[in-house]
């Protein structure tokens, strides 16, 4: 089982290890949706594509068939191709999409209920919160820029069940990461903004002009 480092587990996995892979080499489950399905499958030129395109954030694999295959070196001399890899957007993702039509399962949102904390943004009236439907999620995968262990971020209700497993572990003390990067800052300064912060979004905002002026 593989997990991106962003993903938190809630509940239990018990049930993925019962599931029978016959001729499969992986579990996934799907990115997005149809529409961006159909983009994907446009621009890596695969209109099986348009049918499902998976998050490799989460990958169930048959190791012995994965080997079988030699889906390592396929993906590494397709990464190496300039005519293809100038396609790949997602890099591994869109690698591991080619090289596994047709040979993997799909499995519910559960296992791997995306979550973009910058979506938050979208919702002016701090009475109307963006509230995902977490309720049956077994794994959360934080998409996006901004994590939930992010100094900006860990009010929102979505971040709480990282902020919970946090302060339940030997990390709980470690304080959570500030805006370092021109993005982060941006970022930060729209959230604090958001969050009626104003005096700390406006100086959020000074330091990523300045962090952007240095860059240039």
């Amino acid at each position: 089982l593989y997990i991106d480092a962003d993903i938190i587990c809630i509940g239990s996995l018990e049930e993925l290890f019962t599931l029978p892979f016959e001729e499969n080499i992986a579990y996934v489950v799907t990115d997005k949706d149809a529409i961006w399905w159909d983009k994907c499958a446009t621009r890596l030129d695969e209109i099986k594509l348009s049918k499902s395109y998976f998050n490799a954030g989460f990958l169930l694999m048959n190791l012995n068939k994965w080997q079988e295959f030699n889906i390592n070196d396929k993906a590494l001399e397709l990464l190496s191709d300039t005519n293809k890899s100038k396609k790949f957007t997602h890099l591994d993702q869109d690698v591991l999409n080619l090289l596994l039509l047709d040979k993997v399962k799909y499995l519910d949102r559960k296992y791997n209920q995306q979550v973009s904390i910058n979506y938050e943004l979208k919702y002016k009236n701090r009475n109307n919160t963006y509230s995902p439907n977490l309720d049956q999620a077994i794994l959360i995968h934080y998409i996006g820029p901004t994590k939930p262990w992010h100094t900006w971020a860990n009010r929102y209700k979505c971040s709480q069940y990282f902020i919970n497993a946090k302060l339940q572990s030997p990390l709980k003390s470690t304080p959570l990461l500030p805006a370092t990067t021109a993005t982060q800052m941006r970022y930060c300064s729209k959230h604090k903004i958001h969050q009626k912060k104003y005096f700390s979004g406006i100086i959020c905002n000074i330091m990523y002009c300045l962090k952007k002026l240095t860059k240039n």
